[in-house]
């Protein structure tokens, strides 16, 4: 089994902001939003 990194949580000003910006970059790596609540999203 390969080794992951897991929850890795990061503090943002703008959570909108931040939420589009991680939806761009992570989509490179194949990753989409897997959940979300109003203070947290969960991309795999």
């Amino acid at each position: 089994m390969p080794a992951f990194v897991d929850h890795v949580s990061i503090p943002v000003a703008d959570f909108a902001t931040s939420a589009a910006f991680y939806d761009a970059t992570l989509a490179t790596l194949g990753l989409r939003r897997r959940k979300q609540t109003d203070s947290a999203i969960g991309w795999g």
